[in-house]
């Protein structure tokens, strides 16, 4: 949900400029790629850091943690952003809006990994890859076109449509992250048993060669 928060604002933020506030279209890409340049990386490093921080106080479900700050953080900073007044306000609320959508792509895969035996990560990052772009990649930006199209019938409408589906994805992604977090410390609980249980048969095994 986070990743579709983001891949829709990275599809629609240059034609939302140009309806909305009649923006030259080159100018907006320049900005906009700037942005993810600069804010994009410090959003994806810094979203990094601080889950390391956390875990080194004691959150060993801190990727989850964080993610969730991240979405309940977006909603308004999404709301602010496409319903803002003027495009100086607009570009303003963006540099948040870009920092909050690149800092789980990070934190998300680092998830991944820390919960799954090392013979599995390969198929847990390709399972999660393919979630990622099927629904995020594919599912996000459609479904802001069909909201301008069939909802509000307009095409003035799409900073409507991307309020509606960024801030409802991230809505999603908080409930859905806040209700896994137990479910994650489970998962790890039951990944240290059983590398415990691997060491210990190999140990025996090891012992028992002549």
């Amino acid at each position: 949900m986070l990743s579709l928060a983001s891949y829709t604002a990275g599809a629609w933020v240059p034609e939302f400029f140009v309806r909305t506030f009649h923006s030259d279209i080159r100018t907006v890409g320049i900005t906009y790629g700037l942005y993810i340049m600069t804010v994009g990386s410090a959003g994806i490093i810094g979203a990094g850091r601080l889950a390391d921080y956390l875990r080194s106080r004691g959150r060993a479900n801190a990727n989850l943690l964080l993610g969730a700050l991240i979405g309940l953080v977006w909603i308004p900073v999404n709301l602010l952003l496409f319903l803002a007044p003027s495009a100086g306000w607009a570009y303003i609320w963006l540099v948040p809006g870009v920092v909050m959508g690149s800092a789980p792509f990070g934190i998300a895969p680092a998830a991944i990994q820390q919960m799954m035996p090392a013979k599995m990560r390969g198929q847990a990052s390709a399972v999660y890859l393919f979630i990622l772009n099927i629904i995020g990649l594919g599912l996000g930006p459609t479904a802001v076109a069909a909201c301008t199209q069939y909802v509000f019938g307009h095409d003035d409408a799409l900073k409507y449509s991307l309020a509606i589906v960024t801030a409802a994805a991230c809505v999603i992604s908080v409930v859905l992250l806040y209700s896994a977090l137990k479910p994650f410390l489970a998962s790890l609980e039951r990944l240290r048993l059983h590398e415990s249980a691997i060491a210990t048969a190999q140990g025996k095994a090891t012992g028992a060669s002549p």
